[in-house]
């Protein structure tokens, strides 16, 4: 997606606020209930749950959260735990998230997926 969600809680330190349309459709999604944030439903008020960090002479200067663990609201209930996955800044700029899922054996039957914008 590379866009934050919440500009309070998703970003520091950013000077501007690119990728509206990305975010609108992905607020919608979630907004209609299509989706759910699961990181942020586990983590409501955390502010720090940045999974972008930039860095300058080894001092991060902006950081924001980019990476997103996005659930049906079936496979919502399902979510054990979602936490974030350091990766060093040799290899990545970002971090993961890392999103345990309960597995059980699901009734069998045709299931429609749609991500509309």
């Amino acid at each position: 997606m590379n866009t934050t969600l919440c500009a309070t809680k998703d970003r520091w330190n950013f000077l501007t606020y690119n990728h509206r349309k990305s975010r609108a459709v992905t607020q919608n999604w979630i907004d209609e209930g299509d989706f759910i944030d699961a990181h942020r439903a586990f983590y409501p008020e955390d502010k720090k749950l940045y999974t972008y960090r930039k860095k300058e002479n080894d001092e991060i200067i902006i950081q924001s959260r980019l990476n997103y663990s996005l659930a049906s609201r079936e496979l919502f209930n399902l979510i054990k735990r979602v936490k974030m996955v350091n990766i060093s800044q040799a290899i990545s700029d970002h971090n993961g998230i890392k999103t345990t899922v309960k597995i059980e054996k699901f009734e069998d039957r045709p299931r429609t997926f749609r991500a509309n914008p």
